[in-house]
Protein backbone atom coordinates (compact mmCIF):
# COMPACT_ATOMS: atom_id res chain seq x y z
CA UNK A 1 0.00 0.00 0.00
CA UNK A 2 1.32 3.36 -1.17
CA UNK A 3 2.05 6.18 1.55
CA UNK A 4 -0.37 8.47 -0.05
CA UNK A 5 -3.21 5.51 0.41
CA UNK A 6 -2.04 4.68 4.18
CA UNK A 7 -2.81 8.15 5.23
CA UNK A 8 -5.95 8.46 3.70
CA UNK A 9 -6.90 5.39 5.08
CA UNK A 10 -5.59 6.65 8.67
CA UNK A 11 -7.53 9.86 8.07
CA UNK A 12 -10.82 7.94 7.29
CA UNK A 13 -10.60 5.89 10.63
CA UNK A 14 -10.43 8.99 12.47
CA UNK A 15 -13.62 10.54 10.98
CA UNK A 16 -15.37 7.36 11.28
CA UNK A 17 -13.99 6.63 14.87
CA UNK A 18 -14.93 10.10 16.05
CA UNK A 19 -18.94 9.49 14.45
CA UNK A 20 -19.04 6.12 15.96
CA UNK A 21 -17.65 7.34 19.74
CA UNK A 22 -20.46 10.21 19.42
CA UNK A 23 -23.04 8.05 19.03
CA UNK A 24 -26.71 9.77 18.47
CA UNK A 25 -25.72 13.25 19.82
CA UNK A 26 -25.42 15.41 16.32
CA UNK A 27 -23.88 18.41 18.74
CA UNK A 28 -21.02 16.68 19.81
CA UNK A 29 -20.83 15.02 16.59
CA UNK A 30 -20.20 17.94 15.09
CA UNK A 31 -17.88 19.55 16.98
CA UNK A 32 -15.53 16.88 17.31
CA UNK A 33 -15.68 15.78 13.21
CA UNK A 34 -16.52 19.49 11.68
CA UNK A 35 -16.80 18.48 8.44
CA UNK A 36 -17.05 15.17 7.40
CA UNK A 37 -17.62 15.56 3.74
CA UNK A 38 -14.75 17.91 3.03
CA UNK A 39 -12.79 15.29 4.91
CA UNK A 40 -13.83 12.62 3.33
CA UNK A 41 -13.28 14.89 -0.04
CA UNK A 42 -9.71 15.49 1.55
CA UNK A 43 -9.51 11.56 1.62
CA UNK A 44 -10.64 10.49 -1.82
CA UNK A 45 -8.29 13.16 -3.09
CA UNK A 46 -4.82 11.69 -1.54
CA UNK A 47 -6.17 9.08 -3.17
CA UNK A 48 -6.63 10.21 -6.29
CA UNK A 49 -9.90 9.46 -6.49
CA UNK A 50 -11.26 12.87 -8.27
CA UNK A 51 -14.53 12.42 -9.20
CA UNK A 52 -15.95 10.34 -5.26
CA UNK A 53 -13.53 13.58 -4.30
CA UNK A 54 -15.92 16.14 -6.14
CA UNK A 55 -18.96 14.43 -4.88
CA UNK A 56 -18.02 14.76 -1.51
CA UNK A 57 -17.43 18.34 -2.18
CA UNK A 58 -20.71 19.04 -3.57
CA UNK A 59 -21.92 17.49 -0.26
CA UNK A 60 -19.92 19.77 1.66
CA UNK A 61 -21.01 22.94 -0.01
CA UNK A 62 -24.56 21.77 0.20
CA UNK A 63 -23.78 21.21 4.70
CA UNK A 64 -22.36 24.53 4.58
CA UNK A 65 -19.42 23.38 6.02
CA UNK A 66 -16.98 25.87 7.05
CA UNK A 67 -13.79 24.15 5.23
CA UNK A 68 -15.28 25.27 2.12
CA UNK A 69 -14.46 28.81 3.21
CA UNK A 70 -10.74 27.75 1.96
CA UNK A 71 -11.42 25.74 -1.01
CA UNK A 72 -9.61 27.67 -3.30
CA UNK A 73 -6.27 27.58 -1.16
CA UNK A 74 -6.28 24.10 0.71
CA UNK A 75 -3.25 22.02 -0.19
CA UNK A 76 -5.31 18.97 -0.05
CA UNK A 77 -7.31 19.78 -2.98
CA UNK A 78 -5.10 21.45 -5.33
CA UNK A 79 -4.82 17.84 -7.41
CA UNK A 80 -8.79 19.26 -7.95
CA UNK A 81 -7.87 22.55 -9.25
CA UNK A 82 -8.14 21.43 -13.27
CA UNK A 83 -11.54 19.87 -12.96
CA UNK A 84 -14.97 21.54 -13.76
CA UNK A 85 -16.27 20.28 -10.53
CA UNK A 86 -14.28 21.95 -8.73
CA UNK A 87 -14.18 25.03 -10.42
CA UNK A 88 -17.77 25.13 -10.69
CA UNK A 89 -18.05 24.71 -6.55
CA UNK A 90 -15.61 27.45 -6.38
CA UNK A 91 -17.67 29.75 -8.56
CA UNK A 92 -20.60 28.71 -5.96
CA UNK A 93 -18.65 29.47 -2.90
CA UNK A 94 -17.57 33.06 -3.90
CA UNK A 95 -21.28 34.04 -4.59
Amino acid sequence: MSTTRQLAAIMFTDIVGYTTLMGDDSRSKQSLVGSPACFAAAVYTAMGENASAIRWLEQAYLDREEEMYWLKVEPLFRPLHNESGFRILYLNELS
